[in-house]
C-alpha cells in the first residue's frame, strides 16, 4: 500500500490511500490463471481527423485500418487504453486469442457445393 499526500480536502491535506493490488477490471485474471481472458477489439470507425492523442492509443493497440481485429489480454491498461477509444472500436472479452489464419477460415464463406465422388471414382463403380 501507498500513501500519498498531495490531495487537498476543504482546505485541509489529507492522507489519500491507493491500494494497487485493489485495482478491479471486470474479466481481469492474474496472469498465473491457466486460462487467460483476452478483448477482442475490432477497428469500426476511422482516427482520421481524431486527436493526435488518440490516433496514439489506435496505433498502440496495433489497429491500422478500420474492420481490422486484434486481441490483448484482459489488463488494466489495456482497458485504459480501450475507454480512450471507446466510440470508435468494438470490443468483446473472448477465452482464446485466434491467428490470423483462424481468423480468416472462419470468414470463409461456404463453397456453394459439395463434392460427393471424385471424377475418377465413376470407373470403379462400374467394375
Amino acid at each position: 500500500m501507498t500513501t500519498h499526500e498531495s490531495s487537498w480536502s476543504n482546505g485541509r491535506l489529507s492522507q489519500v490511500h491507493i491500494n494497487r493490488t485493489a485495482v478491479h477490471t471486470p474479466g481481469y485474471r492474474t496472469p498465473s490463471t491457466p486460462t487467460m481472458a483476452y478483448f477482442r477489439i475490432t477497428l469500426m470507425r476511422s482516427g482520421i481527423g481524431m486527436p493526435a492523442k488518440i490516433q496514439g492509443v489506435l496505433h498502440a493497440l496495433g489497429l491500422k485500418k478500420r474492420m481490422t481485429t486484434v486481441y490483448h489480454p484482459v489488463t488494466p491498461s489495456v482497458a485504459g487504453q480501450i475507454m480512450r477509444i471507446k466510440e470508435l472500436v468494438d470490443v468483446k472479452e473472448v477465452d482464446k486469442a485466434l491467428t490470423k489464419k483462424e481468423i480468416h477460415a472462419a470468414r470463409r464463406p461456404d463453397p456453394g457445393y459439395y463434392i460427393e465422388r471424385k471424377a475418377g471414382a465413376w470407373n470403379n463403380l462400374e467394375q
